[in-house]
């Protein structure tokens, strides 16, 4: 879980989070879970940039639609064939018409093709460095390696570390999500709460239903 702790002032907000429904010991969050538990919390936030995953699709279809086109026209160019008055019939001097147009074509796709490459490149420089922060904040949060004791009430939620006490009410929890086994409990779209379904005493088909049910209430 990555919530923020208080160890002068441990109970977030005025930590009151009403009778206590469930309360489970729950152990420590290996870290493919962890990674799998922060994807699952963030989706939400990725759903905004469906238009940007959209253009570079765009992007990607044309660059590769016309790098083929290019492949084949010079291939056909090496044993003295015109593709264009192959397909199209056409005379020569419409084929020089073609072939301008062609080579403007050519050199968007060129700087297309430098754009991509570069943008690739960049994201896999971000992706690994997200992969090395996203290790060290597992491996510096205390309940991550440790476990925690989760309380859920009536009011909210609060778990219970070595270091400290974190307090949330039910505005702050984003969504409930059950995957493979495990089920995530998201806190502001950027943190979570994690549960194991073999956990001894852990009802997942009671929680989850008691935990929408809190979701659903109006704030």
């Amino acid at each position: 879980m990555n919530s923020a702790v208080n160890n002068d002032n441990p109970e977030l907000f005025d930590g009151d989070i009403g009778p206590v429904k469930y309360a489970f010991s729950v152990p420590a969050l290996s870290l493919a879970d962890y990674c799998r538990g922060s994807r699952i919390t963030l989706s939400s936030l990725y759903k905004k940039r469906s238009n940007l995953r959209r253009a570079l699709t765009l992007c990607v279809i044309f660059a590769a639609t016309i790098g083929l086109f290019a492949l084949i026209d010079m291939i056909f160019n090496r044993f003295g064939i015109s593709l264009y008055m192959t397909l199209f019939q056409a005379d020569s001097e419409a084929e020089s018409g073609f072939q301008l147009y062609w080579w403007n074509i050519s050199v968007v796709a060129l700087f297309l093709y430098a754009f991509l490459i570069g943008y690739f490149v960049m994201f896999s420089m971000v992706f690994r460095r997200s992969q090395h922060f996203q290790k060290q904040f597992y491996l510096n949060g205390q309940s991550t390696v440790s476990g925690y004791y989760l309380e859920i009430g009536e009011s909210g939620i609060r778990s219970k570390a070595e270091n400290g006490t974190a307090s949330f009410k039910w505005d702050s929890v984003t969504g409930i999500t059950r995957h493979k086994g495990m089920t995530f409990i998201s806190i502001h779209s950027i943190s979570f709460f994690w549960i194991p379904d073999s956990l001894e005493g852990y009802d997942c088909d009671a929680v989850t239903a008691f935990i929408k049910s809190k979701l659903a209430e109006p704030v």
